[in-house]
């Protein structure tokens, strides 16, 4: 397997770079990183608003990456529907 020859001056390049060479896995893996890190950030609170909050997060970083070229349409769709489907929950969650 041959991988372009890289020609890399900016992290953007870089990063362009590695998600070539890893079959446009790199932008999705550092999304679930970005969720992982923000739950456990916030994982003084409920678990629902925990959850709810870092899949907002994790939307808004979804779409810079996509404005960048690293992550594809149905990563961002997929991850506007999740998070409408977490702020959905907390306004008629009755539980607070």
């Amino acid at each position: 397997m041959t991988f372009p020859d890289p020609n890399i001056t900016r992290p953007h390049e870089m990063v362009t770079y590695v998600n070539t060479v890893t079959d446009a896995y790199f932008g999705p893996v550092v999304l679930l990183v970005i969720f992982i890190v923000a739950f456990m950030a916030l994982k003084n609170y409920k678990s629902s608003t925990t959850f709810s909050v870092s899949l907002f997060i994790t939307t808004i970083f979804a779409l810079l990456f996509r404005a960048a070229g690293w992550v594809g349409d149905p990563i961002v769709i997929g991850m506007i529907v999740a998070s409408v489907a977490g702020i959905a929950y907390l306004w008629f969650d009755k539980s607070q």
